[in-house]
């Protein structure tokens, strides 16, 4: 499908057709994940997730920033 970005008050966006979103149970007010890498916009759903105590908010962003680094180590370690 392909869009035009426009104009929405001081801001840029893109419009998405709501069948198109409805199959996918995307609607109005659903949170999404915007993340941009050289020329791609990808969206996703949020996943809310309540943390356990002790665990800081932080601690997903440390762990996605190093993820690739360590992926062999973590997922050897997810199997014990």
């Amino acid at each position: 499908m392909t869009r035009k970005i426009s104009k929405f008050g001081n801001s840029l966006g893109i419009t998405l057709p709501k069948d198109e979103l409805s199959k996918h149970k995307w609607d109005n007010g659903v949170d999404v994940d915007v993340k941009v890498y050289d020329d791609k916009i990808v969206l996703s759903r949020t996943n809310k997730v309540d943390l356990p105590q002790g665990i800081s908010p932080d601690f997903f962003e440390t762990l996605e920033t190093n993820y690739h680094q360590y992926e062999d180590t973590i997922k050897e370690l997810k199997d014990r």
